[in-house]
């Protein structure tokens, strides 16, 4: 007779900046198969004409996703309001990442 582990399920990790409702929209927004391991309040800055110049794009929630359909790992930056994603970049392995600052970490995109 063989023995079944229960493989414990992922779950969703909300934001404590956020309410259960917002937490919950972000959920939704995200959609089946796809887990936010983390989740934050955050600003992205993009580097357009120079790598010492930067500009704020937005100030959303950016979420650490395991996406079961793609097979893969990303950062989605969500929009509540408009129930949308923003923008999201697909993380590898080799990816390279600096923290620049205290409170500022980038990466190449």
């Amino acid at each position: 007779m063989s023995q079944q582990r229960n493989k414990p399920k992922d779950t969703n990790q909300s934001s404590k900046l956020l309410s259960l409702a917002e937490n919950n929209t972000v959920f939704e927004i995200l959609g089946q198969r796809r887990i936010t391991k983390a989740t934050a309040v955050v600003q992205i800055y993009f580097a357009n004409q120079s790598p010492s110049q930067w500009a704020k794009q937005h100030t959303s929630i950016l979420c650490f996703v395991k996406d079961n359909v793609k097979r893969s790992y990303y950062l989605r930056m969500v929009d509540i309001n408009g129930r949308t994603i923003l923008w999201e970049h697909e993380l590898y392995y080799q990816i390279s990442y600096m923290q620049d600052r205290k409170q500022f970490q980038s990466f190449a995109g």
